[in-house]
């Protein structure tokens, strides 16, 4: 087994010896005129490489979740280009928003699920109804302007 895993060091070391890092870096920036789509072998390999990371991460919660949340917008930025910083955007504008909602419901002395179902707070239905016309908003603006096409 040892022998196996020298083998596939030695391997790595020769092929990382001679790997042009520019190139490399240039093939995981995004482009247009090649953006990422799921069929292609790079989608394929960085996947099994998500996997991989994915299962070695498994017993720990946090770093998974911040893994899984970088990687999902790498292939939003890689497949998308530009649009990648309107999701990032939107998805700030949700999270602060929902943090503000939290905020509220602890300063309320709300902690459990069924206390905040008694007593739902205005200011916080206020918070949701702007995370909703956030989204929806941008939303409707790129599909009634024709956006896309």
């Amino acid at each position: 087994m040892h022998d196996i895993w020298q083998n596939i060091l030695t391997y790595l070391k020769i092929q990382f010896g001679t790997l042009d890092w520019g190139k490399l870096l240039h093939e995981l920036a995004y482009d247009a005129d090649s953006p990422l789509i799921f069929s292609s072998g790079m989608f394929m390999f960085m996947f099994v490489i998500f996997i991989v990371i994915y299962a070695l991460l498994r017993n720990k919660s946090l770093p998974r979740t911040i893994f899984v949340v970088a990687f999902s917008y790498y292939f939003y930025y890689k497949s998308s280009g530009f649009y990648f910083y309107l999701l990032l955007i939107v998805s700030l504008v949700d999270f602060m928003l929902a943090y503000l909602i939290y905020r509220n419901n602890v300063k309320a002395g709300l902690l459990t699920e069924e206390q905040v179902q008694k007593r739902k707070l205005p200011v916080n239905r206020l918070l949701l109804g702007l995370s909703l016309a956030v989204d929806l908003g941008i939303l409707i603006y790129f599909k009634s302007t024709n956006f896309f096409y």
